[in-house]
């Protein structure tokens, strides 16, 4: 029509060209699609923006105490990056400094951090409904050289944490993450404003905090996870709990535990940190002819006393570093009613003994508030108010748990399938019900 003739080739070749220039231009146009996801929502690999509705936002404020650490996850969506299905994504964030509503810069700069939202296969099991469902997310991975590599046609959060200072003054703060994707054809940076408003409230140190938390990690739970254990992963996974206020001890300690890791994580301001589970070592014949009555060990005079002697050094030497305060002896886990004449035996020896070393027992029953326990720990669904005033009215502490149980959807608890929402409201439900302790 135009009056011209073109060879075949030559016009492919132009086709192409025009292609190619297309294809930078759309590229090199493209906006980055994000968007910012509370922490306390689980993130499938499938989700986007769109799918996740009002739960997405395009807004990044964070609130806080003073004191504590707060996260918000970024979404990342690469779909529509490129025509090249391989194309390679570089992100790298970097996070500027805050500013105060004077846009003068903070004096007691809040730390901020960030990490890649790994998955984990989980499996379904018997042992609580609503488990499985294949990839979930997980582990926060570290950036390699402060950067992600991503495919196209996939969406991935990003978890940024601001851990805001003590001595910080309440107020509102402003900042900014900048984002830069870098792909095989072109780069593009983003500017996403970040809005920080600390409440004028300070979280209590570990030292002074009045709601304790037990968690107990043994170093050999490492293995199950990396397949190996050395001393610095031991060092580093205690450090993380301490830094997120926890302080990980075995709880279930079939020896007198480690009195220097026992002084570390006092130092550190934890106040109830396991000294001996006294039941348990009887329990696996750690502490020889123990003899067995029913569901429960029957603490004979003499088993009695190997465990005293057993004690012994360890208390001596706890009280020589100055931690017995901090320390307590466990047992009877999840034990029988039919237990109490052992626990009584038991813990009134070592009361005798050692009147200020405290005593704590998990048991789903109301024990006589005359058993020397210091800490009755229940699990929480079993919760009975009159007995739970009945037995602080006695001078003694109730605390709840969880684990596997309860494992009813209409509980609250921690597997990995639900809501994170649900780890914070066992905390409030302790809470509103005045329970010493978890």
């Amino acid at each position: 029509p135009l009056g011209c003739t073109i060879k075949m080739a030559t016009l492919k070749r132009i086709l192409q060209l025009i292609s190619i220039l297309f294809c930078l231009v759309c590229t090199a146009q493209q906006t980055p699609i994000w968007c910012v996801v509370p922490s306390t929502i689980h993130v499938l690999q499938n989700d986007t923006c769109d799918s996740l509705g009002s739960v997405a936002s395009n807004e990044f404020v964070v609130h806080a105490m003073q004191g504590e650490e707060e996260n918000q996850q970024l979404l990342i969506d690469t779909r529509g990056w490129g025509a090249d299905q391989n194309l390679t994504n570089k992100i790298s964030l970097e996070i500027n400094s805050f500013q105060d509503s004077n846009r003068n810069e903070v004096e007691q700069e809040p730390e901020t951090n960030w990490w890649q939202v790994g998955y984990v296969y989980c499996k379904s099991t018997t042992r609580y409904p609503g488990s499985g469902g294949g990839w979930k997310p997980d582990p926060l991975l570290s950036p390699e050289n402060g950067a992600i590599y991503l495919e196209s046609e996939i969406t991935q959060p990003l978890w940024l944490s601001v851990k805001v200072p003590r001595d910080i003054p309440a107020g509102k703060y402003s900042s900014n993450v900048i984002m830069t994707i870098t792909t095989t054809h072109t780069g593009n940076t983003v500017s996403i404003p970040v809005t920080l408003v600390v409440w004028n409230i300070q979280l209590p140190t570990l030292v002074k905090a009045k709601f304790p938390a037990i968690f107990s990690f043994s170093p050999g739970s490492l293995t199950q996870v990396y397949g190996t254990r050395t001393k610095d992963m031991a060092i580093k996974f205690r450090d993380l709990l301490l830094d997120q206020r926890i302080g990980g001890n075995n709880l279930y300690t079939r020896v007198p535990t480690n009195l220097t890791e026992a002084k570390y994580l006092a130092d550190a301001g934890v106040q109830w940190i396991s000294l001996f589970d006294v039941y348990g070592a009887a329990s696996d014949s750690k502490m020889k002819d123990s003899h067995v009555q029913g569901a429960c060990v029957n603490f004979t005079k003499d088993l009695i006393d190997k465990a005293i002697q057993i004690l012994t050094p360890a208390v001596k030497s706890a009280e020589e570093m100055n931690i017995l305060d901090n320390l307590f002896i466990y047992g009877f886990d999840e034990a029988p009613a039919s237990c109490e004449p052992s626990i009584n035996a038991l813990y009134t020896a070592i009361k005798q003994q050692w009147k200020n070393l405290r005593t704590v027992a998990t048991v789903n029953w109301l024990p006589h508030t005359d058993v020397p326990m210091d800490v009755w720990v229940l699990q929480y669904e079993e919760y009975n108010e009159k007995q739970a005033k009945q037995w602080s009215q006695a001078g003694k502490q109730q605390w709840w748990y969880h684990c596997i149980e309860p494992s009813g959807a209409q509980y609250l608890n921690t597997f990995i399938e639900r809501p994170q929402l649900q780890a914070r409201l066992l905390f409030w439900l302790a809470s509103a019900h005045n329970v010493s302790g978890w």
